[in-house]
């Protein structure tokens, strides 16, 4: 997936992919459903979600890249991740 977001550009092809999350929600059919991965962008300390969701999720019904900080995208990482995945990114949770 690719875009271009108030002048920066987001690739999933070249991005360092970090690990992929879902919402709480099990069932597919349920509009509240996502799944996405986060993303470090190249020579960047900047981060990204590339995900799909349906329609009362974040990704409002369709696919999209929502940039992030380094603060965001770790507070995400702790809440949709596992811990392997966290500290291996990031090292361990303080």
């Amino acid at each position: 997936m690719k875009a271009t977001i108030e002048g920066t550009r987001y690739n999933t092809d070249i991005a360092t992919k970090i690990g992929t999350g879902r919402s709480s929600q099990t069932k597919k059919e349920s509009p509240e459903f996502w799944t996405a991965t986060l993303y470090q962008r190249p020579n960047a300390l900047d981060y990204f979600i590339a995900g799909k969701g349906n329609s009362m999720s974040i990704f409002r019904g369709s696919e999209r890249i929502i940039p992030m900080s380094t603060a965001s995208a770790k507070i995400w990482a702790s809440w949709f991740l596992s811990t392997s995945e966290y500290n291996s990114h990031f090292g361990a949770k303080r």
